[in-house]
């Protein structure tokens, strides 16, 4: 049976802050060739328009609305059949959203996160085709007590992160440190926008 912890606020604002950790370093390690004329897309809605609009369109998937600001967005709800994961998405400086990031249910057993992993990383393989970039570390050859696994976890002591490059953007697979799964999505178009305007005011 699978024991799945509560989020509390103090776990939301943490993941909020791997949110932001994650898609400011990671925006160097994946590019695409090419300038895409599409959306990647997030529970199969475009990731474009504005924070509220895309918060109306994830409500008619059965998403509840935490927090819809004017430039980023926090809602609960189901996905990929699990229950009670957390939302979080932003939008670029021309207020188009640009990164979405859903966030599973911590787990306490190391043998049920991994498997929560395979899971999903079996799942966007068969999607997207084989990752570009697979990171495994600390993977034990033998059997290993499951809450040493979640410590070297947390202590940054095992790796597990897997990213999936498209014509449209990217989508990054990871263990975070809390003991959960996250799914980051990136869309190039909106995301690119971002850099490019960077480059204007240098």
């Amino acid at each position: 049976m699978l024991i799945l912890k509560t989020f509390s606020m103090k776990k939301i604002i943490v993941l909020m802050s791997c949110f932001v950790f994650i898609t400011f370093t990671a925006l160097s390690e994946v590019t695409v060739e090419g300038k895409s004329t599409t959306h990647l897309k997030f529970m199969g809605i475009e990731m474009n328009g504005s924070s509220n609009s895309f918060a109306q369109k994830l409500k008619k998937k059965g998403l509840i609305a935490k927090s819809v600001s004017s430039d980023d967005l926090l809602m609960t709800g189901k996905f990929a059949g699990y229950s009670r994961c957390i939302f979080y998405a932003k939008e670029n400086r021309a207020g188009n959203i640009s990164r979405a990031m859903v966030s599973l249910p911590v787990y306490e057993s190391w043998a049920d996160l991994y498997n929560c992993y395979n899971r999903f990383k079996n799942m966007l393989t068969e999607k997207y085709g084989d990752p570009e970039c697979d990171e495994n570390e600390g993977l034990p050859s033998s059997a290993i007590n499951s809450m040493i696994m979640l410590m070297q976890l947390k202590m940054g002591g095992c790796h597990f992160i897997s990213t999936y490059t498209t014509s449209e953007g990217w989508i990054r697979l990871l263990m975070n440190k809390e003991g959960g799964v996250d799914i980051l999505y990136v869309d190039d178009i909106n995301d690119n926008s971002d850099h490019s305007d960077a480059i204007k005011d240098i």
